[in-house]
């Protein structure tokens, strides 16, 4: 009980960007109760140790990274008992070639000769963003990303948010590979080809790869186009952001998996694009400016399912976003 109180209050504080050092002396504690929270299960003893000294070297960095990044808090979350390879590999999704991927129709600095975006916005006040769903062990969070832009299209024009079909990007997207990666822009490719996405009501979530099961007669969001924005300035994504709607971008992810809250630190995201989110809005704490996220992890995961990221001067973006070309979609 004690440990659970700790990993609760960990929890509950995260709003305030409060951290919690935890006793790697009750660490076995604190592995117990995460047991029990996360309903977890291991075949043996000797998985289940395995798991335990990947948990509390996990607990170290946790500590470490509060101390080192105080906007921000880390703690214990679902992925705790996972080594950050195991994690990657599991829970992000992005192919390595996903740079070199657009749609058609691309947009760069230049082309962006509009402005007016406020200093703090947020799409889900527009009720535009529906609510935050979870790809559990599969790496879909391509299509997940992709649906989330498709959605918010479909709702920014219909003013109704419906969420609509990741499933029918996993079995139908012929360039993707369902839990082992894909891109935003050819899934959007494909719903253009294919006429649009069906409810998620009408074609279920699965976690794997299947047959294509499109029925054409069911299409909700009808897919006309969509666009990549290639671009270097961070002002000119904010523009975007408020004048187009919620944008598909990836980013690098290695250390979510301990985000607990507050403004994730743009110097832990170094390395290779990962992961496929939702940026969906932009504010300022404290004197820290910060983008606002959407992913696919649950809304156990983070802020309810959200997560803020440092709005540095980063050259690359905020982990590494504006080396993807970003993508939103057309939709009637």
């Amino acid at each position: 009980m004690y440990a659970f109180f700790l990993i609760t209050a960990c929890l509950c504080v995260s709003a305030f960007t409060k951290s919690v050092e935890y006793s790697l002396e009750d660490a076995d504690r604190y592995f117990e109760d995460f047991i029990k929270e996360f309903d977890k299960q291991y075949a043996n003893e000797i998985e289940k140790e395995t798991r335990f000294q990947i948990f509390k070297k996990n607990l170290e960095d946790a500590n470490r990274l509060n101390k080192e990044h105080p906007d921000a808090v880390f703690g214990i979350t679902a992925f705790m008992d996972l080594t950050t390879k195991e994690f990657v590999s599991t829970y992000t999704c992005l192919r390595e070639d996903a740079t070199q991927v657009y749609c058609d129709k691309i947009i760069h600095d230049a082309d962006i000769d509009y402005t007016g975006a406020p200093e703090s916005f947020d799409w889900r006040d527009k009720n535009v963003v529906t609510p935050v769903k979870d790809q559990g062990g599969c790496g879909s969070c391509w299509a997940f990303s992709a649906t989330a832009c498709v959605e918010s299209q479909y709702a920014i024009k219909h003013r109704e948010a419906i969420p609509l079909s990741e499933q029918e990007l996993m079995d139908c997207d012929e360039n993707s590979d369902g839990c082992g990666g894909g891109f935003m822009s050819t899934a959007m490719k494909a719903l253009i080809a294919k006429g649009g996405q069906m409810k998620e009501s009408d074609y279920k979530y699965e976690g794997s790869k299947g047959k294509c099961r499109l029925d054409k007669r069911k299409i909700v969001a009808k897919v006309t186009d969509c666009t990549s924005y290639n671009l270097t300035s961070q002002e000119k994504v904010k523009q975007v952001l408020y004048k187009v709607g919620p944008i598909s971008i990836g980013i690098q992810a290695a250390y979510l998996n301990m985000y607990t809250g507050g403004i994730f630190p743009d110097k832990l995201c170094l390395g290779k694009i990962s992961h496929g989110v939702l940026l969906v809005g932009y504010g300022t704490e404290n004197g820290k400016p910060y983008w606002l996220v959407k992913n696919s992890w649950s809304h156990s995961f983070g802020e309810r399912g959200y997560f803020r990221l440092h709005r540095s001067d980063n050259p690359n973006g905020a982990c590494q976003m504006l080396n993807d070309a970003m993508t939103t979609a057309t939709v009637e």
